[in-house]
């Protein structure tokens, strides 16, 4: 199914196990761009890495903690504005 993904942008928190993981993957899988958010580096680039496999959209990694400013405002402002 083409759900029309493609050039949109998915942040999806707790993205490294369980529902959130499965909800990113099928993002990833229908093209869109998906930022994988999770408690630890370790565990994110390991979700990642598991997903650049099928996925036809852009994988991105965050981890928890890069949330804090400046980084965050930054993203912030070029995804939702």
């Amino acid at each position: 199914m083409d759900l029309k993904l493609t050039k949109k942008i998915a942040l999806v928190t707790g993205s490294t196990a369980g529902i959130g993981n499965a909800i990113a993957a099928s993002l990833a899988r229908e093209g869109a761009t998906v930022i994988v958010n999770g408690r630890s580096q370790a565990a994110v680039e390991g979700a990642v890495a598991a997903m650049k496999a099928e996925a036809k959209g852009d994988v991105m990694t965050s981890a928890w903690h890069r949330w804090r400013r400046p980084w965050c405002a930054n993203i912030r402002s070029s995804i939702f504005w």
